[in-house]
């Protein structure tokens, strides 16, 4: 069982989903398709669709969107390992994926002020993917320039 993060994880806007999100999708039984609203259905009515198709597409959204806060909270871990190596009174208390803008974005807390530090989609994937030594101190690089004033005071 997996334990929760400390942070807020938040999906801005519809990530997608990836082709075996699709596939997956295709192949659920139909018990695992989500129930349309009446707006839903009028839109797969107007696009000519099927609402069992309509439902399938919004499963692999709803699949992508899983993989995203997996992959956001993955990230988060690390990035509140290395806030606690620079200064215990950090405090990691979101990590927003905003997929639409290749980017996640960290919001930290120090002892004066909240910090928003955007991290590149390749940079976070490379994290969650490969954590490198040299991917790690890339994004410490970064959150220490992003903390600014209250970073240099933390240990390099």
């Amino acid at each position: 069982m997996s334990q929760q993060p400390d942070f807020e994880v938040i999906v801005a806007g519809n990530g997608g989903s990836s082709i075996e999100e699709w596939k997956r999708a295709q192949k659920a039984p139909e018990s695992d398709l989500p129930p349309l609203n009446k707006a839903q259905k009028e839109v797969a009515r107007k696009f000519g669709i099927s609402e069992e198709q309509y439902q399938r597409g919004s499963l692999s959204l709803r699949y992508g969107e899983e993989r995203t806060r997996s992959r956001a909270t993955a990230l988060g871990a690390v990035v509140q390992e290395i806030l606690e190596s620079l200064d215990p009174g950090y405090r990691l208390f979101a990590v927003v994926a905003e997929m639409a803008n290749c980017r996640w974005v960290v919001r930290i807390q120090t002892s004066d002020r909240t910090v928003g530090i955007a991290i590149s989609r390749e940079l976070g994937d490379d994290i969650v993917d490969s954590d490198t030594v040299q991917d790690r101190q890339q994004l410490k690089n970064l959150l220490l320039s992003g903390l600014g004033d209250s970073g240099s005071r933390a240990k390099q």
